[in-house]
């Protein structure tokens, strides 16, 4: 308890290092909770984390922890460029890709059009794929084999 307590003491403090280290092991601790917002709070992202995090890129522009907590699909895809075997950059990525690709096609069984631009999604599935064997969960990189094949098989059809 102690290490959180110097950790939020530094982070009120505005010492860069220790805030970095504060939002990281926030991310990590929500990560593994099955309501992520109990630790990471909307306020707390957009108020204090973003900006942390748009200045740590800056800063650390190779170092792909901060690319990872982003939120930003695209800074994701940097993330996982700058460590392919990350395993919490693996599943937030593919859940991420899958979230976004469901929702392109959430309206087409109920007969309506496909939402996004299949390309791009077929795309975004095509750059994750090589990165499915790094996943070491068997469980997780199975679903994430089988929902892509099935996302992009449906957005194939819409080219």
């Amino acid at each position: 308890m102690h290490s959180w307590i110097t950790l939020l003491r530094n982070f009120v403090c505005k010492q860069k290092e220790s805030r970095r280290l504060f939002i990281d092991a926030v991310y990590k601790v929500s990560d593994l909770s099955d309501d992520s917002s109990l630790y990471l709070p909307y306020n707390l992202w957009d108020g204090v984390f973003l900006k942390e995090i748009e200045d740590w890129i800056k800063d650390e522009p190779y170092n792909p922890i901060p690319y990872k907590w982003s939120g930003d699909f695209q800074l994701m895809k940097k993330s996982l460029e700058l460590d392919p075997t990350d395993q919490q950059g693996l599943a937030r990525f593919g859940a991420n890709l899958v979230s976004k690709i469901n929702m392109n096609q959430h309206e087409i069984h109920a007969g309506f059009g496909y939402s996004g631009d299949p390309v791009s999604d077929i795309q975004d599935i095509q750059f994750f794929k090589p990165f499915l064997k790094n996943i070491e969960n068997p469980e997780l990189r199975r679903s994430f084999t089988v929902e892509l094949e099935e996302l992009e098989s449906c957005a194939l059809q819409f080219i």
